[in-house]
């Protein structure tokens, strides 16, 4: 009974899901028809006056949305056009590199206020 009920949810969040996907895609279409026709508008001297503050709510809905499907699928998206020619020695320090980096400028946005902190005191 309780693989069964188990599922039957896990096939509703998958549509559930996959719904978002379409919306997401829909979404981005949309982001796109209206900034061309705002650019479009331009050329003639007027505006949609909304197409940026639409925008945004499309980009915050297309990233929620098609991430929540991402996940789910179990991917993680990656642009790779760069380092899938690195061999793999060059990629694997670059990578280290990138999560230093990383590590570094999320200590220093997240400020720790004192730099002692970082190193112990005897």
């Amino acid at each position: 009974m309780r693989k069964r009920l188990l599922s039957y949810v896990g096939r509703f969040g998958d549509s559930f899901l996959y719904t978002f996907a379409v919306l997401a895609a829909i979404f981005l279409f949309l982001m796109a028809s209206l900034i061309t026709v705002d650019v479009i508008l331009r050329e003639f001297g007027h505006t949609t006056g909304v197409a940026v503050e639409i925008s945004q709510y499309f980009l915050a809905g297309i990233l929620f949305m098609g991430f929540a499907y991402t996940l789910r699928k179990g991917r993680h998206i990656r642009i790779r056009v760069v380092t899938d020619r690195l061999p793999e020695r060059i990629r694997q320090w670059l990578y280290m590199g990138n999560l230093i980096i990383a590590l570094g400028l999320a200590v220093w946005f997240f400020g720790i206020p004192d730099s002692t902190l970082l190193v112990p005191t005897i």
